[in-house]
């Protein structure tokens, strides 16, 4: 898996909850990008 990612908000959450499987994939990527409705999700 390489490119450019945007990430959604289940995303993010398996990333703060530390997901192997997420977190192994996105060391791959060539960049990521947060959408800004995402954060305020999270907010």
């Amino acid at each position: 898996m390489s490119g450019k990612y945007l990430l959604d908000t289940s995303i993010i959450i398996d990333l703060f909850a530390n997901d192997e499987v997420v977190i192994g994939q996105l060391e791959e990527a060539e960049s990521t990008f947060v959408p800004s409705i995402a954060v305020g999700e999270l907010h």
